[in-house]
C-alpha cells in the first residue's frame, strides 16, 4: 500500500502505473500501452510488442550509423573529409538506412578512416 497526499494505492495500482511509465520509456505510445494493458490476447499483445521491437531495432540501427559517421568526422585529420571515399561510403550506407558492416559480416572497426 502505497500512500498519497489524502489517497491509498494498491499494490496492483502502483504496479500498473509503474508498467506505464517503463512502457514510455521503451518508446510506447499510450495507445499502445493502453491496449497492451487490455489486451486479453497473448497473441495480440506479441505481435503488437514484436512490431514495437523492429521499430527500435532500426532506431538503434539508424543511431549507430549516425554515431559512426560523427567518429569517423572526428577522427579525420584531411582538410576536405567529404572527399574521403571511405567517408563517402558511411554516408551513402546511411543515407540508405543500412550498416556497411553488415553486408560484409566484418567486425565494426573502431576507427575506419584515413588515407
Amino acid at each position: 500500500m502505497v500512500h498519497g497526499p489524502g489517497r491509498r494505492y494498491d499494490d496492483g495500482c502502483v504496479a500498473r502505473v509503474a508498467v506505464v511509465l517503463r512502457a514510455e520509456r521503451a518508446g510506447l505510445a499510450l495507445d499502445d500501452i493502453r491496449e497492451l494493458l487490455r489486451a486479453g490476447d497473448p497473441a495480440a499483445r506479441r505481435r503488437r510488442l514484436e512490431a514495437h521491437r523492429e521499430e527500435l531495432r532500426r532506431r538503434v540501427a539508424e543511431a549507430r550509423a549516425c554515431l559512426d559517421l560523427v567518429e569517423c568526422a572526428l577522427g579525420c585529420t584531411h582538410d576536405d573529409l567529404v572527399d574521403r571515399p571511405r567517408f563517402q561510403d558511411l554516408v551513402a550506407a546511411t543515407a540508405e538506412g543500412r550498416d556497411p558492416f553488415d553486408a560484409t559480416g566484418a567486425e565494426r572497426p573502431t576507427r575506419w578512416y584515413g588515407p
